[in-house]
C-alpha cells in the first residue's frame, strides 16, 4: 500500500516539473472527469498548482 502511495506521490511531482498547465489540466479531466465537472476553479487550480487566472486561461483555450 506505501508503495502505490509513494508512487502516485512521485508521478504527481514529476507532471508539476515536466508538464505544461495545458497538459497537466488534460489529465487532470482524464483521470477524474466528475471532479473536473464538480468542484470549483479554484479547487482544481489549486490542485495542479496554477492561479484561478491561469487555469480560466487554459479552459478556454488561450494557454
Amino acid at each position: 500500500m506505501m508503495e502505490r502511495k509513494l508512487v502516485i506521490s512521485q508521478r504527481k511531482a514529476d507532471s508539476w516539473r515536466f508538464e505544461s498547465s495545458h497538459e497537466r489540466y488534460e489529465r487532470f479531466c482524464r483521470e477524474y472527469p466528475a471532479i473536473a465537472v464538480r468542484a470549483s476553479i479554484a479547487h482544481i487550480a489549486s490542485y495542479l498548482l496554477m492561479t484561478p487566472e491561469t487555469l480560466s486561461r487554459v479552459r478556454a483555450g488561450v494557454l
